[in-house]
């Protein structure tokens, strides 16, 4: 998907059981279900969400031992 841009935006609450609207619909906007909690956003064509943040950790602390590790090689390799 090409960027676009985010102009004027629309904040959207209601429940998960709720058809989230897709007509006219600005990118970037947002809805916040009411009885979970789970916000999406809106691309231009669909609406997405992001994990919440506990399930984010266990990602960052992988990309965080990846880097580790490389750095280690790359220090092995100026000494070698």
């Amino acid at each position: 998907m090409a960027f676009r841009l985010e102009t004027t935006i629309q904040r959207w609450v209601g429940n998960s059981e709720e058809a989230k609207p897709t007509d006219a619909v600005p990118v970037g906007s947002t809805f916040r279900e009411t009885d979970t909690g789970n916000q999406y956003t809106f691309d231009g064509e669909k609406w997405f969400t992001f994990p919440p943040g506990d399930a984010q950790t266990p990602i960052l602390a992988a990309i965080l031992n990846e880097m580790k590790a490389l750095r280690e090689d790359i220090n092995l390799g100026f000494l070698n």
